[in-house]
């Protein structure tokens, strides 16, 4: 029901929050720049970090955005 698909969009935004999509968002964005910098290998163990941390993000965004998708699905339904 319409009830039904409100809620579960407001969980949605709710996950959005207990994820904090937003600043994932941002630390990716923030970090690929580092490895844009020619010395980033300078460093092995901190640019193999940063990489964990950028897959990291990237995995919890991802499986946000599969939520989102099967929300969106359901919209059409």
């Amino acid at each position: 029901t319409t009830d039904q698909f409100k809620l579960l969009q407001t969980r949605l935004g709710i996950i959005r929050g207990i994820f904090d999509i937003d600043a994932r968002l941002i630390q990716i964005e923030e970090k690929e720049q580092f490895t844009l910098d020619p010395n980033f290998w300078n460093n092995p163990e901190q640019a193999e970090s940063t990489l964990k941390t950028i897959k990291s993000h990237k995995n919890w965004v991802e499986l946000y955005n599969s939520i989102g998708d099967v929300v969106d699905d359901i919209e059409v339904l």
